[in-house]
This record gives C-alpha cells, structure tokens and sequence, in this order.
C-alpha cells in the first residue's frame, strides 16, 4: 500500500509529471531501503528531481496511433470495432 500511496501523491503534487511508467521501478529500491512511507515519499520527490525522466508516449498519444493506423490500414480492423471505439463509456 506504501507503494502506491507514494506513487499517487507524488502524481497529484506534480500534475505536470502525474505518474509515468518506469518511475515504480526507481521508487522499488528506495522504498526496500527506507521503509517508513513519508521519508520514502521525501527520498523519491528529491530522486525525481535529479533525474532525466523520458516517459513513453502518453495513453491518448497511443490512442491517436491507433485510430490512424485503423484509418490507413482498415482491412487490419475487425468489422464492428470502431463502432464500439466511438462509444462513449
């Protein structure tokens, strides 16, 4: 639960950054080590300062890959699929 906790507060304080895959895998060993949760959250704030972080392309910027690729390559795209892509959830 520590994990998490960390994870969400650290993306709700930085909007700009939010969470981005990869960043569990450098908050993994700085919890093991400082195990109690607000020095752990400290410790990572201060290691996510001092690093370069690249993130991977954003859910919408994959959603958008997604449908051009269904627009340009439509005989890959199994018949019914973008009725239910357009559905509102």
């Amino acid at each position: 639960m520590h994990f998490r906790n960390i994870l969400l507060n650290y993306a709700v304080a930085h909007p700009v950054y939010g969470y981005t895959q990869g960043m569990s895998d450098l908050l993994s060993p700085v919890l093991a080590e400082v195990q109690n949760e607000v020095d752990a959250y400290w410790c990572f704030v201060g290691l996510m300062q001092k690093t370069s972080f690249f993130s991977s392309p954003t859910d919408i910027d994959m959603d958008c890959q997604l449908v051009s690729d269904m627009v340009i390559t439509p005989s890959l795209v199994k018949p019914g699929i973008t009725t239910l892509i357009k559905r509102p959830f």
